[in-house]
Parts: structure tokens; sequence; C-alpha cells
């Protein structure tokens, strides 16, 4: 396959961008160095390819992240990595981790959903408690965005949201996405907060 797509650059407003092209290597916007993920279309993901945004760097989760998941709260871990690990990106969990470090921040990705109203593919996130009210989520949230609609051929995307999660609700709602109904998921009611591609076009 000789088409790549490299979705990558995080620029200095805070806003990540996807190129298509041929070359390795792009500059960024003051010449800076630009982390890009080299895709190529119509193939799965290796274990290397990430989104880069300012602050984070999301790659793909490894078998070795697991013990990561464990201060996560009510997450299932062995779900979380079957819907990751074994599954090719772009569905599934992508591995939020701080620039620089590498320390495990949390998880983002995008998971088909099936409702009753029909099929959805649905943002998700999650981070650790110490990583909670820096942004990080938001950002996480947005760089999948950018991710998604630059490379996929959605027309919508939602983030399915319980009643009294405020944080989530508040990062849903930071990216543009408006809460259009409640739905029932995994037994329970749940918010399906929305963003159209073309909404998302005009608000980047």
């Amino acid at each position: 396959v000789r088409s790549w797509v490299y979705p990558g650059y995080y620029s200095a407003v805070g806003k990540p961008r996807a190129v298509t092209g041929s070359c390795p290597i792009l500059a960024g916007p003051g010449g800076c160095r630009t982390s890009i993920i080299m895709v190529a279309i119509g193939t799965s993901v290796g274990r290397d390819e990430i989104i880069d945004t300012r602050r984070l760097r999301l790659r793909r989760m490894h078998e070795d992240d697991r013990s990561s998941l464990a201060d996560m709260g009510w997450l299932d871990a062995e779900r979380v990595m079957i819907r990751s690990v074994r599954t090719p990106w772009p569905w599934g969990f992508l591995a939020v981790t701080l620039d620089g470090s590498g320390e495990f921040c949390g998880i983002c990705g995008l998971l088909k959903q099936q409702l009753d109203h029909g099929d959805e593919v649905e943002l998700a996130y999650h981070l650790r408690p110490r990583y909670h009210g820096r942004g990080l989520a938001t950002e996480a949230a947005r760089g999948v965005m950018e991710y998604a609609f630059a490379n996929l051929d959605l027309r919508r995307i939602v983030s399915l949201i319980r009643p009294d999660n405020l944080p989530s609700r508040r990062v849903a709602e930071k990216n543009g996405l408006c809460h259009e109904r409640d739905v029932v998921f995994h037994g329970d009611v749940h918010g399906m907060h929305v963003i159209l591609k073309q909404d998302w076009e005009i608000i980047r």
C-alpha cells in the first residue's frame, strides 16, 4: 500500500491536525518537530502508532499496561484489554500517556456501540484519579475526535455519559458535544451527547 496517513501534530494553539502525504517527516508551526503516525490504509496498526497533542501521546495499548488499569476504579481491565490489544485501531482504547515521561494517565478511544435506535461510534475516555482536573481528558478526547473525523468516514460521534458524571459531561461540552437524548446502555440510563462532523469542522 502506497498511501499513508499522518495524524498527529498538535499545534501551538492546541488544535491537532491530520495531514496526508508521502514524506516521513513534517515540520509544525515554528519549525517544531512533529511526531508522526504512519498508518497504512487498509492494514492494521502496529504497536508504536500514536496521536500527539500538546501534552499527551496516545498509543496502542500493550499487555503490560494491564497493571496500570488497576487504580481506575470500576473499569473492567480484562474487557478494556480485549477491546484494545486484540482489536486493530481505530477501534478500541488507546493508552493516554504524558509526553516526555510516558507515564500512563488513562485511556481514550473509539468504540462501536449497538443501541436501541441503531449503531453509533462512541468516544470514550477514562483517566486515573490523580490526573483529574487538569484538562487532560478534554485534550485526549479532542485528539481522538480530530483523528476520527479526518481519517474515518464518520458523520457523527457520540459519548454515552451517566447523568451524575459531571466531569465527563464537562469534557463532552468543552469539545462541542451536545445532549441529544437519553438512552439505556448496559441496563442504565445514559445521556447521549453528540457532535456532527460539519459542526466539528466549524468549532475546531
